[in-house]
């Protein structure tokens, strides 16, 4: 029998020993009963959420109608494992080599988070990444525009394209004769995405848009209207609304992921070293030729 192995929070509570406590209380309220007998409070549930992560703990702390689902996935756990170790399912081999696969690598798992759960980010190692890396929490120039497009798709005819150069010409005679920009978005602009917002794009990098409309817009200043500007999608009229000139992200801006970011290395650096001193300790050694036979070199003629 081969089996697939799910590598989830509860299966590995059920078959790791981690098992359910039942209280004995009255202070305890019973959420949740099964096989007639057995039950579990609330106490117990809480118990068990405590072993997610904190991220994990944040979402349900957020939304506790999850908790249920939890609960539900708990109570199957322990009902459908229950007969299957009445069908001696858990004597078998193949199983009992699984589970004792699921066993090494949570064992491994928690040891690994056990040796480093002391390392400490300090604010001097935080200080001395920023200004090591500045360049990392650069924002570049922004501008926030809005524009009026009318459509030409790529195999349109010549007589098309004319006609959608009329219609954006129409428009910009209009705009300089004094007429709102964002009326006239809302009521010509073939951009759905914008249209409804006054043709508004939001603020925008270069390399995220297409570079003729890029360079027109960034060189346009806040209240300035382009001319007629030609992409792959059709006709353009921009508004430049507001620019935002390159900053660098003040330290205190980015203090946290900075010190998620070095957490993170500190970790893996410290658990390299420990892996490679117990591997050595342990004096394993692989064959991989044995493993992946090499290929016999041809012949040469």
């Amino acid at each position: 029998m081969r089996l697939k192995v799910y590598p989830v929070v509860f299966i590995f509570l059920m078959f790791m020993g981690v098992h359910i406590a039942y209280g004995t209380g009255n202070d305890q309220v019973v959420i949740a009963k099964y096989n007639n007998k057995e039950k579990i409070t609330l106490n117990d549930l809480n118990r068990i959420i405590s072993y997610y992560d904190a991220e994990k703990q944040k979402i349900l702390a957020q939304k506790p109608e999850y908790k249920l689902t939890i609960l539900k996935r708990l109570v199957e756990g322990k009902v459908i494992s229950g007969i299957a170790r009445k069908k001696g399912f858990d004597k078998l081999p193949e199983i009992k080599e699984q589970l004792n696969m699921l066993v090494d690598d949570f064992l491994a798992r928690m040891y690994l988070l056990d040796i480093t759960k002391d390392i400490k980010v300090t604010d001097e190692d935080i200080k001395q990444y920023y200004n090591a890396n500045k360049g990392k929490f650069k924002i570049p120039e922004r501008v926030k525009a809005s524009h009026i497009l009318i459509k030409v798709s790529q195999d349109a005819t010549e007589q098309a394209r004319e006609q959608a150069k009329k219609r954006i010409s129409d428009i910009l005679r209009r705009l300089k004769k004094g007429e709102g920009f964002k009326k006239l978005a809302k009521e010509y602009s073939e951009d759905k995405g914008s249209k409804d917002k006054g043709g508004d794009l939001g603020y925008f990098t270069r390399g995220r848009l297409a570079k003729a409309f890029e360079d027109a817009a960034f060189s346009l200043k806040p209240g300035e209207i382009s001319g007629i500007v030609k992409t792959k999608f059709g006709y353009h009229i921009i508004k430049v609304l507001d620019r935002k000139p390159a900053t660098i992200q003040s330290l205190e801006k980015v203090r946290g992921s900075i010190k998620k970011e070095l957490f993170n290395d500190f970790r893996k650096a410290k658990i390299r070293e420990f892996m490679n001193k117990a591997m050595k300790n342990a004096g394993v050694v692989f064959y991989p030729d044995k493993l992946i036979p090499q290929k016999k070199l041809m012949p040469q003629k």
